[in-house]
C-alpha cells in the first residue's frame, strides 16, 4: 500500500530515494558549487561549459581506460578467487591454511602500498631465458588489483558454501559423486545467487579506486583532466572539470548500486518462496 502524503507535511530528505534523491543530489552540488566558482567563471576568458565540451572526447577515451582496467581486474579477480573459495572448502588443512594466510594478507594490504609496489618494485620486461615477457603499467594495475579483488571474492565463495546445508554434500557423498563435481555441478550453481548482491558491491567499491592508476603513469580520466587543466591554464576550471569526471564515476557505481538492491530484494523474495 502507498502511503498517502498530505502537502501540508512534505516529506523528510532522509526518505527521498531512486532518481529523486539522486536529481536532489546534484542540485545540492551545483548550488554549493555555484557561489565557489559562478562569479570567477563570469570573468573567464574561456567559458567553463566550451572548455568541458572541447575535453570531453579525451576524458571520455580515459574514462574507458579506467572501465577497461576495472573490468579486467574484476575478471582475474573473479575467476582466481573462485578457484581460492573453492580450495578454502578442502578437507586438506595445508590447503585451507594456504588460502587463508592469502586472503587475509592481500584483503590488508593497502591497495596503494599494492600498486606501487607492483608498479616501481617490478620490471617492465620479464626475461624468462630467451623469452621476453612485457609487464606494462596496465598488465600492473590489472594484476595489483586483481589480486585484492580475489581475496575478498575468495571469502565471498567461502561464506556461500558455508551457507548451503551440509546434507546435500552428504547426498551428493551417497550417491558417489566426487567432491569436485559436487562442488562445481550442485553447490556452486547455489552460491552464486547469494554471492551476486555483494560481488556487485566489491565491482562498484574497487571501481571508483581505479584513477589511481593515475598515480603510476595510466593516463586515465583523472590524468586527462589534470592534462586539460595545464592546457587551459584557467584555474576556475579545477572544480568544473573534477565535478565532471565524478559525476561519470558516479553514474556507474550508482548503477551498479540499483542493480545489487534489485537483486538482493529478488533475492529475498526466492528466498521466502
Amino acid at each position: 500500500m502507498i502511503a498517502s502524503v498530505s502537502p501540508a507535511s512534505p516529506p523528510s530528505l532522509a526518505r527521498l530515494g531512486g532518481p529523486a534523491g539522486v536529481i536532489l543530489g546534484v542540485s545540492l552540488i551545483i548550488a554549493l558549487l555555484v557561489p565557489i566558482f559562478g562569479e570567477d567563471a563570469m570573468r573567464a576568458e574561456v567559458p567553463i561549459l566550451a572548455a568541458l565540451s572541447n575535453w570531453t572526447p579525451l576524458l571520455a577515451k580515459g574514462f574507458a581506460v579506467d572501465v577497461a582496467l576495472a573490468t579486467a581486474a574484476m575478471a582475474l579477480g573473479t575467476v582466481v578467487g573462485v578457484l581460492l573459495g573453492a580450495l578454502s572448502t578442502s578437507k586438506n588443512r595445508l590447503t585451507r591454511s594456504i588460502v587463508w594466510s592469502y586472503t587475509q594478507l592481500f584483503r590488508n594490504i593497502p591497495g596503494l602500498v599494492l600498486l606501487f609496489a607492483f608498479a616501481f618494485a617490478l620490471p617492465y620486461n620479464i626475461e624468462i631465458g630467451p623469452v621476453v615477457i612485457p609487464f606494462p603499467a596496465e598488465a600492473k594495475v590489472i594484476v595489483s588489483f586483481g589480486l585484492k579483488i580475489a581475496a575478498n571474492v575468495a571469502e565471498l565463495v567461502r561464506g556461500a558454501v558455508a551457507a548451503v546445508p551440509s546434507g546435500q554434500w552428504e547426498a551428493c557423498t551417497a550417491l558417489g559423486l566426487k567432491r569436485f563435481l559436487t562442488f562445481r555441478l550442485i553447490i556452486l550453481p547455489q552460491c552464486v545467487r547469494r554471492m551476486a548482491p555483494p560481488w556487485m558491491n566489491v565491482a562498484a567499491i574497487f571501481f571508483t579506486a581505479v584513477p589511481v592508476a593515475s598515480l603510476v603513469g595510466i593516463y586515465d580520466a583523472v590524468a586527462y583532466a589534470g592534462l586539460a587543466l595545464r592546457a587551459e591554464g584557467n584555474s576556475t576550471l579545477i572544480i568544473p572539470i573534477y565535478t565532471y569526471v565524478l559525476t561519470w564515476f558516479f553514474g556507474v557505481a550508482y548503477a551498479l548500486q540499483g542493480l545489487t538492491q534489485r537483486l538482493e530484494a529478488r533475492q529475498h523474495v526466492v528466498s521466502q518462496q
